[in-house]
């Protein structure tokens, strides 16, 4: 099915790039966004529990057909989360407390303050969207025989402590890897 677009939301790149958009009239642009390094989470098990999460990434913008890159935009992300998890649903909510964009090559055309302004803008619509899905809680599935493992997990109850998770639950060994180890 459709993933859904920018356009969806009323938003034309060419409206917030116009440098690209006049190098490249009517054409269409794709973004890949990856991780510029593992994002830190600081967990806790205050108001039932939270996590801090501090996450940089970047938008490469490339044009659709051509994989000619015209830019990237990287974002420094502060998330304070409020969460819990429940029967095997991950609920609760969060606020993005910073969203910094910053056009490091300086190839999209656009000034600090109109990135600053879509950065506003950004931090909105990304916590609007988490945290409907939050709010209709996201299923876990952690029941077990995950990736061909042979034991499987019963009774799993999982909670958030000051710097971790806590993981309990019984765990089911297929009889034939017993035999296996025990040599019987």
């Amino acid at each position: 099915g459709d993933t859904g677009s920018l356009a969806d939301l009323g938003i034309c790149l060419g409206d917030i790039l116009p440098a690209v958009r006049e190098k490249y009239p009517n054409k269409k642009i794709f973004i890949q966004i990856h991780t510029i390094r593992a994002p830190s989470i600081l967990l806790s098990m205050m108001k039932g529990g939270s996590a801090k999460i501090d996450l940089q990434a970047d938008a490469d913008l490339y044009i659709d057909g051509t994989m000619e890159k015209v830019g990237t935009i990287t974002a420094c992300i502060d998330i304070d989360a409020s969460i819990q998890l429940r029967m095997n649903q991950l609920c609760g909510m969060i606020e993005i407390t910073m969203l910094k964009l910053l056009d490091m090559s300086g190839t999209l055309g656009l000034p600090q303050d109109a990135l600053d302004n879509l950065g506003t803008l950004g931090k909105e619509l990304v916590a609007k969207v988490v945290n409907d899905a939050l709010a209709k809680c996201i299923p876990l599935n952690i029941s077990g025989g995950a990736g061909g493992l042979p034991l499987m997990f019963k009774n799993t109850q999982v909670m958030i402590v000051d710097h971790g998770l806590y993981v309990a639950g019984d765990v089911i060994i297929q009889e034939s890897v017993i035999s296996m180890l025990t040599g019987s």
